[in-house]
């Protein structure tokens, strides 16, 4: 079955993230997709086009009560305009909004309308198409897995370079977010995916579709450790993303942003003399960072991360995107470790979260083949 999702919106075309087709594309194998305006004549070439070629087309969008929204009238229009009769028309219940989505069949093909907003779209998608569409599609001979420690450069060369030698034909889809990268390899050959994991033993923390933080939690939860956290250029972040994650409170018991060398000295216990003399983004100070928390707070595990996010603020020894981390166990010792990379404030302070949350994967032993 050939599938194409048209996603309607003037914001999907300025400043917000299509992740509706993200959604559905975990779930069903997509053709193409196309991404158009609110308006008439758009939606009629791009419904033309896709019931061309597709068997089922999913459209994303204008289903609400404002006056752009006009996807569920034009595409009526579209069918009674081509004298495509005897439509079956279904609805679809919205239990979370007041859009209702509709499919739609006629000669063999399908045209699903499913609302814009995220949360509604995945609810009717999940609860209400997908039951009707009895798909009984094979999936993708797919290999799906996330790295940690490598960039999308090294990973495909290596499996380009590993893949050189043999006539396998495969599909290789890698997807950067930060420290982590995703990676999709499609293949027939169960053997050639199995020596990919292999190649990446080393690096892979998952083979679902899950955040890093999820995984941490996951392991700290295995392990009966508590958590705890230090931040200052990261203002936060690091904490939000591990307690972003449902379930978080059995492994993490809290942190403190000591932004200002005031705090880090009065709340955390940091001595003067190592601010005055090394400076606050230093390996010595997020070191005093990371013990003191974690002697604070009684915690198994803790992490400490300061630096420069940016844009100003950067000196020739120190610059913009320089970050020291220090992760403090009980019994252990601490390690302390720093990466230097470009990027704006947003970018600085996200992937020294991730990475992060990262390097605690690797104290835990996080390797997925290792713990299976």
């Amino acid at each position: 079955m050939k599938i194409n999702v048209i996603s309607i919106g003037d914001e999907l075309l300025r400043d917000k993230l299509n992740t509706n087709l993200l959604d559905i594309g975990k779930h069903l194998y997509i053709q193409k997709a196309v991404i158009i305006r609110d308006e008439k004549q758009s939606i009629w070439d791009a419904l033309g086009i896709a019931l061309d070629t597709a068997d089922l087309v999913l459209v994303t969008g204008g289903l609400g009560p404002t006056i752009d929204d006009i996807t569920e009238p034009v595409v009526m229009e579209f069918f009674q305009d081509a004298n495509f009769n005897n439509l079956d028309i279904e609805k679809l219940p919205n239990q979370l909004g007041i859009a209702n989505g509709l499919l739609i069949k006629y000669h063999g093909k399908q045209v699903a309308l499913l609302p814009g907003p995220p949360n509604e779209m995945n609810h009717v998608f999940l609860a209400e198409l997908l039951p009707r569409l009895h798909l009984d599609m094979p999936a993708p001979n797919e290999l799906f897995f996330k790295t940690f420690g490598l960039t999308e450069v090294e990973i495909q060369d290596k499996i380009l370079a590993f893949a050189k030698s043999r006539s396998i034909e495969f599909f290789l889809a890698l997807l950067p977010e930060f420290s982590v990268t995703v990676v999709k390899v499609i293949c027939d050959d169960e053997k050639f995916k199995t020596e990919v994991i292999e190649l990446f033993k080393d690096n892979i923390w998952t083979f679902k579709n899950i955040s890093i933080a999820e995984c941490l939690v996951d392991r700290l939860v295995a392990k009966n450790l508590k958590l705890a956290v230090a931040e200052s250029c990261t203002g936060g972040l690091l904490s939000k993303l591990i307690t972003d994650v449902k379930g978080s409170s059995c492994c993490f018991l809290g942190g403190v942003t000591a932004y200002s060398n005031q705090l880090k000295r009065d709340l955390l216990g940091v001595k003067n003399d190592l601010l005055v003399s090394c400076g606050a983004v230093s390996s010595e100070v997020v070191k005093s960072m990371a013990e003191q928390i974690l002697l604070k707070t009684n915690a198994d595990l803790a992490i400490a991360v300061t630096g420069i996010a940016g844009p100003s603020g950067g000196e020739r020894d120190k610059s913009v995107g320089l970050v020291h981390f220090a992760i403090a166990e009980k019994g252990k010792k601490t390690e302390v470790f720093w990466i230097n990379k470009l990027g704006n404030r947003e970018t600085i302070r996200m992937r020294a979260s991730v990475y992060g949350i990262g390097r605690l994967l690797i104290r835990l032993y996080f390797n997925i083949l290792k713990t299976k």
